[in-house]
């Protein structure tokens, strides 16, 4: 079993290298990455991305969407606070 950090070292890792993601795309898990609690989940507003990864609304927003397909980023848009999960946290 791996530590939080060892999760997240690991997570940051793989996102960096991916040729498959965007650069808007990587700014933006790695926000979310650099969120993380325990759980694996980011608790952020667009805003709050928007910041970490100094960009438009509409980039943002863009390159969410696209992670959601590409890598399966969870997305729970019921609250203003999105939650934001990686798929791969549970497998690691």
């Amino acid at each position: 079993m791996l530590t939080f950090h060892e999760k997240r070292e690991h997570l940051l890792t793989v996102l960096i290298r991916a040729t498959s993601l965007s650069t808007a795309e990587k700014m933006v898990a790695l926000a979310l990455v650099f969120k993380l609690d325990s759980d694996g989940r980011s608790y952020l507003t667009l805003k709050d991305i928007c910041s970490l990864a100094s960009m438009t609304e509409k980039t943002a927003r863009g390159a969410v969407r696209r992670l959601e397909s590409k890598i399966g980023l969870e997305v729970d848009r019921s609250f203003k606070k999105y939650t934001y999960r990686f798929p791969q946290w549970r497998a690691l």
